[in-house]
């Protein structure tokens, strides 16, 4: 097993530069529920909104604020039993933010509880991800993504534990499908290998590395 590692190590050290550059489009939000609603925050990088037909302006300089906000409340919202949760008009704050990010507060309010969470960010980038963390008396973690727009977000206790979990693994299973440098490095990986169990081993460890990061 040692020395099947080691030619792991090799292999890894054989891979371009410029395969290991590539990065997700990745937005972020966190939902702290509170009685009738919800208080949002979202954050997300310059860098998306500029792809955007309506977003003018550059990184930290002059842009649409209004576009920008309008935007982001109808394409990230809570859900419940009586439908999407309502933005509330004169609640959107903007908060200080790093260079190159933009980072929007507001509250909204929900007829019933709210019971999932809907993302159509970036629709038109196919690798966007969106991160998000509901804060309420159970807190979830969940990951959307253009194949999975809606995650429950009422479970409770460990199964909305199991939900999060479930949800990165399924995110680093498509990761490693949707690239083929991906796919050739596996085929390495699998071409040292000399037994069913070392493969076993190697596939797993590589899926559970990318459900991780």
């Amino acid at each position: 097993m040692r020395q099947l590692w080691a030619h792991a190590v090799r292999l890894g050290l054989m891979i371009p530069a410029s395969a290991l550059a590539h990065q997700k489009s990745v937005s972020y939000s966190k939902w702290t529920l509170v009685g009738g609603g919800a208080i949002a925050e979202v954050r997300v990088r310059w860098l998306e909104l500029s792809s955007l037909p309506f977003a003018s302006g550059q990184a930290d300089g002059p842009f649409d604020r209004s576009a920008v906000g309008s935007y982001l409340q109808s394409h990230l919202s809570l859900e419940s039993e009586a439908g999407a949760c309502q933005a509330m008009p004169s609640s959107p704050t903007w908060l200080p933010a790093e260079r190159g990010w933009v980072r929007l507060e507001w509250r909204v309010r929900c007829d019933a509880p709210p019971q999932r969470l809907h993302s159509q960010l970036f629709t038109t980038l196919t690798n966007h991800v969106h991160l998000s963390t509901i804060l309420g008396p159970d807190p979830i973690d969940v990951v959307l993504s253009p194949t999975a727009p809606t995650a429950a977000i009422a479970s409770k206790g460990a199964r909305g534990r199991a939900a999060g979990l479930g949800s990165y693994l399924r995110l680093g299973v498509e990761h490693i499908l949707s690239g083929w440098d991906h796919l050739a490095f596996l085929l390495l990986l699998i071409v040292v290998a000399r037994r069913l169990r070392e493969v076993a081993v190697l596939v797993t460890g590589f899926t559970v590395g990318h459900s991780v990061t």
